[in-house]
C-alpha cells in the first residue's frame, strides 16, 4: 500500500545500546559470545514502582518502557490506536504456567501467569497504563507479525480513522524456546564470536529478541525521524527470482529506479539457505547499491523487521551509517532514500521504503 507516513517517534530495547542514548549503536557495539543475543535492559525502576515491577515479566517491561519512551519522544500523550506485532507473545509467562500445570497436576493453579501469557497482554498493558480506550489490536502471524501490525496501522491512517498510531514489534527468546528450536537446526551449533556471523558458512543462525515502537502520523512534526513512503509483503515466493521481480515492481510503483536508492538494508542471518534470497538480489537487480546487514547486532526473531525499521529511521535522521555495519567506509553521500528487505524462514518477505522529510 502506498502512503506517505511520518515516523515522529521511536524507541528500541535490543541486545545493543539502543535505548535512551541514540548515539549508542554509533559509538559502542556490544558483542555477546553466545548464539542467543539477549537484550540490554535499562533500569526499569526509573520508570515503574517496585510493586508494579513485581507483577511484570521481562517482555511486559520491555514493551511498556519502549512504548512510553516512544510517546515521550513524539510529544504524544495518548495515541489514536495501539497495534502490536509479536510472534511468540509472553513466552516466559506461558512456560511458567505450563510448568505449574505439570508440577501441580492441574491443581491449585495461580491464574496470574495464564492471564499474562496471552499474546495481547503487551498491547493491553500499554492501554491500561495510558488509560487509552481507542483501537487496540495484536497480530501474531509468525514472520509477518510486525508487518501485519504495521499494515493495520497504515490502513487506520489511510482511512483517516485516526491521526496517529503507536505500532510496535516485540519478542523475547527464553532459554527453553532456544533449546527447543535448536533441536530443529534453527541455530548454529558452535558459538559465533566477535560478530563474525557472516563468515560462518555452517547451517543455522543466531537467536535474538527485542522491542521497538514507532509513532506513525499522517503529518510531519519537529520530532520526525523519517518518512515511510511505502511498504509491501510477499508470502512464500516459489524461487529467489520472484523476489527480484516483486521488488522491481515495488520500485516502479513508487516511481523509482534502483539507481536512486542510497542504501539497502538486508536481513542476512548467516544461514546459507535463507541468505540465497539476499545474495540473488545483491548479485542481480541491486548489484551496484550500497548495502548493510544488521542481524549480527540483534539476532534472528519473528519481529526483527522492527529493528531494521528503527535502524533505517535513525540512519536517515543522523545521515550516518554506524561504523560497525559500514563496509569499507563507502557511505559518503547523503542518505535520503533507504530500502529495507527482510525475510523470515524464506516464506515471509517484506520491503520498506524510507526517505528523509
Amino acid at each position: 500500500m502506498r502512503m506517505k507516513t511520518y515516523i515522529n517517534g521511536l524507541s528500541n530495547i535490543s541486545p545493543q545500546n539502543t535505548f535512551g542514548d541514540e548515539e549508542g549503536l554509533w559509538t559502542n557495539v556490544e558483542y555477546q559470545q553466545e548464539n542467543l543475543l539477549q537484550c540490554r535492559h535499562p533500569d526499569y525502576k526509573q520508570y515503574f514502582k517496585p510493586l508494579q515491577l513485581r507483577r511484570m515479566s521481562k517482555i511486559i517491561r520491555m514493551g511498556l518502557t519502549t512504548a512510553m519512551d516512544c510517546l515521550k519522544k513524539s510529544n504524544v500523550q495518548n495515541p489514536g490506536a495501539i497495534v502490536v506485532g509479536t510472534g511468540l507473545g509472553c513466552m516466559a509467562d506461558t512456560e511458567k504456567f505450563l510448568h505449574t500445570v505439570l508440577d501441580r497436576n492441574e491443581q491449585m493453579l495461580n491464574p496470574s501467569p495464564f492471564i499474562f501469557s496471552t499474546h495481547n497482554t503487551i498491547a493491553a498493558q500499554i492501554a491500561i497504563t495510558l488509560k487509552c480506550h481507542s483501537y487496540n489490536a495484536t497480530y501474531s502471524n509468525n514472520g509477518f507479525s510486525f508487518e501485519n501490525a504495521l499494515h493495520d496501522g497504515l490502513m487506520l491512517l489511510g482511512d483517516r480513522t485516526v491521526n496517529n498510531v503507536l505500532v510496535g514489534g516485540i519478542d523475547e527468546c527464553t532459554e527453553e524456546f532456544f533449546s527447543i528450536r535448536g533441536k530443529t537446526g534453527m541455530w548454529k551449533e558452535k558459538s559465533i564470536k566477535d560478530g563474525l556471523l557472516y563468515e560462518d558458512t555452517t547451517p543455522g543462525t543466531i537467536a535474538g529478541e527485542g522491542s521497538a515502537f514507532f509513532m506513525l502520523d499522517s503529518k510531519a512534526s519537529p520530532t520526525t525521524y523519517a518518512v515511510l513512503n511505502d511498504f509491501s509483503m510477499l508470502y512464500d515466493p516459489d524461487q529467489p527470482e520472484s523476489v527480484s521481480k516483486a521488488l522491481n515492481n515495488f520500485l516502479i510503483k513508487n516511481g523509482l529506479s534502483k539507481d536512486e536508492l542510497d542504501l539497502l538494508i538486508v536481513g542476512n542471518n548467516g544461514d546459507p539457505v535463507g541468505d540465497i534470497y539476499y545474495d540473488q538480489l545483491q548479485d542481480g537487480l541491486l548489484k551496484d547499491i550500497d548495502s548493510v546487514r544488521y542481524k549480527h547486532l540483534c539476532g534472528e526473531y519473528y519481529t526483527s523487521g522492527a529493528f531494521a525499521l528503527w535502524l533505517a529511521s535513525m540512519i536517515i535522521k543522523k545521515n550516518v551509517v554506524p561504523s560497525e555495519i559500514e563496509k569499507d567506509n563507502q557511505y559518503h553521500r547523503s542518505l535520503r532514500k533507504v530500502l529495507i528487505y527482510n525475510h523470515y524462514g524464506g516464506k515471509y518477505h517484506a520491503f520498506y521504503l524510507l526517505t528523509d522529510v
